[in-house]
């Protein structure tokens, strides 16, 4: 009686973990994916724009202006983060919990 329930436990670990093994490797194949397609949609879209701009401004405008835009998306980020910073600490002053 105890081979069979061993055997029976061993079945049963093998075929579970064997198909959390298999799940997280279709999901790191599934994130490559996305991510492959998220890099060509990028270098599609500069290749867009760089084509647009190209006989309008010198490599070193674009790459001013590809400046700019990272210096402009940090202070867009850096003001949601203050406001959800703010957010917080209002309410851990007021405790919630008490």
């Amino acid at each position: 009686m105890l081979d069979a329930t061993t055997d029976s436990f061993k079945a049963w670990h093998s075929s579970f973990y064997g198909d959390i093994n298999t799940s997280v490797e279709e999901t790191k194949k599934t994130e490559a994916t996305i991510k492959a397609s998220l890099n060509e949609q990028m270098t599609t879209y500069l290749q867009e724009t760089l084509c647009e701009f190209y006989d309008e401004l010198t490599p070193f405008a674009i790459v001013q202006c590809f400046h700019e835009a990272i210096k402009r998306n940090f202070t867009h980020h850096e003001k949601e983060f203050n406001k959800a910073k703010e957010l917080l600490e209002f309410v851990d002053k007021i405790n919630i919990n008490a």
